[in-house]
């Protein structure tokens, strides 16, 4: 199964899936743009929608300076709306008081913005060492509530301090509340995985592992779908429809669908509920007609809502039955 990985521009990490938070402690301005710039670039040039919410040293007209003399076709990206810098101010406060309890809603309300504006998806950045010691406990509560939700959206957050004014405690609850840490000590990075975040992966890996195994060697057809694409096909989808897997990936799942049951698909894949399986017709590579057993239900895979579909093969079954009824309407008709 294909995680859905996006460059993150920052090259000690490489590619990020979806629904990944982390947190960095910068030691210099200069440490800080080597990491925030690439992490922007990187998603504005892949289709994303980008926040990036400043403040001093590196406040809105100096962010936007930087972006501009940094990243290509800034201009443009910042006139289309695919990229906003906000103030600290502006973002987690709301007429003078802190806004952090519906903020974790807000995200989930903006990535679903960004994504019916035609974006990828959500990448935010935002500067978090303005934070008071007495708001210090609310903003780790809401750190710890982004980092539950944000498995469920099409989002990279990405949180920085200035190590130089961080205490050891506070640096060990920003990294708690985070999936992994970047740390910068002598312009050198290092990464600092927490050991929630590794156990949540090696769970993810056994359970992709698991769902290859499964899918690799079961009988019916198995194809995963986005946006009407497939996604993903496994070997008995091959066997059932003739085509080969990456003539699969470059098909819209309807057009294996006979034009007799097509309403049946779009009906079923396209709303949120599993759909009950249906008996449909599908066309093969070579023309052929065939009956399914064909279901579809919705499944949510690293932050992305996706479309599982399996189907059968009984063709032959059908074809027993309809000689079946044949002979039982001659044996009918000699009785008469």
């Amino acid at each position: 199964m294909v995680r859905n990985l996006r460059m993150s521009g920052i090259g000690l990490i490489g590619d990020l899936p979806w629904g990944t938070h982390l947190c960095s402690f910068y030691q210099t301005k200069q440490d800080l743009l080597n990491m925030i710039i690439p992490y922007f670039k990187a998603g504005l040039e892949s289709n994303e929608f980008c926040v990036w919410v400043v403040s001093d040293p590196l406040n809105e007209q100096k962010a936007m300076e930087v972006a501009q003399s940094a990243i290509p076709n800034f201009a443009y990206y910042l006139a289309s709306g695919q990229m906003e810098i906000v103030p600290y101010t502006k973002w987690y406060y709301r007429n003078g008081e802190l806004y952090l309890s519906n903020l974790i809603s807000e995200w989930t309300q903006i990535t679903e913005k960004a994504i019916s504006r035609g974006f990828d998806g959500l990448r935010g950045a935002g500067y978090c060492a303005w934070v008071e010691q007495k708001d210090w406990e609310s903003f780790i509560e809401y750190e710890a509530a982004v980092n539950n939700m944000i498995g469920q959206l099409p989002a990279i957050l990405l949180c920085y301090f200035d190590l130089l004014r961080s205490k050891g405690s506070d640096v060990i609850d920003v990294v708690n509340s985070h999936q992994f840490a970047l740390v910068n000590r002598n312009s050198e990075w290092e990464m600092i995985e927490t050991f929630q975040h590794k156990m949540t992966e090696q769970a993810l890996r056994d359970s992709e592992e698991k769902f290859r195994v499964l899918s690799e060697t079961a009988a019916c057809g198995f194809c995963i779908i986005e946006n009407d694409k497939i996604t993903y096909a496994n070997l008995a989808a091959e066997k059932v429809t003739g085509y080969s897997r990456d003539e699969l990936l470059n098909m819209t799942f309807w057009e294996l669908i006979h034009p007799e049951h097509r309403q049946f698909y779009k009906k079923g894949a396209t709303v949120g509920n599993n759909a009950e399986k249906q008996e449909v017709k599908i066309i093969t590579r070579e023309s052929q007609v065939k009956w399914d057993i064909l279901s579809f239900g919705s499944v949510v895979i690293k932050g992305k809502q996706v479309v599982l579909g399996t189907f059968y093969d009984i063709t032959e079954r059908k074809i027993a039955e309809e000689i079946t009824q044949q002979q039982l309407y001659r044996v009918q008709k000699m009785e008469v």
